[in-house]
């Protein structure tokens, strides 16, 4: 394998956890935790509490930081400095911008 390429091979967490994650959530989150929908007390005030779309949030941002981490990791087997330093910045903006697509995805309205 390519010294280079192998500070993006954290990203393919991304396709791997994308369908486990989502049956977790359709089949288990939801049913435990309840869907983003307002939930009102007797009185007829809306009620905060963590939900399924509070979960997804948190899940794929903490992939984010863990695949930003692995790709920093993995930055050091490049030849050049340059490329120490941008291949990280690179893996963390494709992250977070994948982890805002999923989560656009999945919440629940």
């Amino acid at each position: 394998m390519n010294r280079d390429i192998a500070p993006f091979m954290p990203l393919l967490a991304y396709p791997i956890l994308l369908y486990p994650y989502k049956l977790l959530n359709e089949k288990v989150l939801v049913e435990k935790l309840g869907c983003g929908c307002p939930s009102l007390d007797s009185a007829g005030n809306v009620i905060e509490r963590f939900n399924a779309n509070d979960f997804t949030i948190l899940f794929w941002q903490i992939v984010a930081f863990l695949v930003t981490v692995a790709a920093a990791i993995l930055a050091h087997r490049c030849d050049k400095r340059w490329k120490r330093l941008a291949f990280p910045m690179l893996v963390a903006a494709a992250a977070f911008a994948l982890s805002y697509l999923f989560i656009s995805n999945m919440i629940w309205l």
